[in-house]
């Protein structure tokens, strides 16, 4: 769960190497980062946290197909192209 609070300032982006973000995260929970690896040993911790996070951000289901989920495609498509490279696309001679 740690890790999933970690990754929510970056879209998309999970960090191979999380020390920082752990620390980051252990700084505004006042604890220290060693005490987060004993987060979750209970698995339904993890899922009434989640469903505590996704309320607290006001998160809602897309259903497939669903206009929602229509939008939230769009939105990850565009978010995943604008820093692309025109030249990375374009096959090489």
């Amino acid at each position: 769960m740690s890790r999933m609070l970690c990754t929510l300032p970056w879209l998309g982006f999970v960090p191979n190497d999380v020390t920082a973000a752990a620390a980051r995260v252990a700084e505004r929970l006042e604890v220290t980062p060693a005490t987060l690896r004993l987060y979750g040993k209970r698995d339904q911790t993890r899922s009434d946290h989640l469903g505590l996070i996704a309320k607290y951000l006001e998160w809602q289901t897309a259903p497939a197909a669903s206009q929602a989920m229509k939008k939230l495609e769009q939105f990850l498509l565009n978010r995943a192209v604008e820093h692309d490279s025109p030249t990375l696309s374009v096959a090489a001679p």
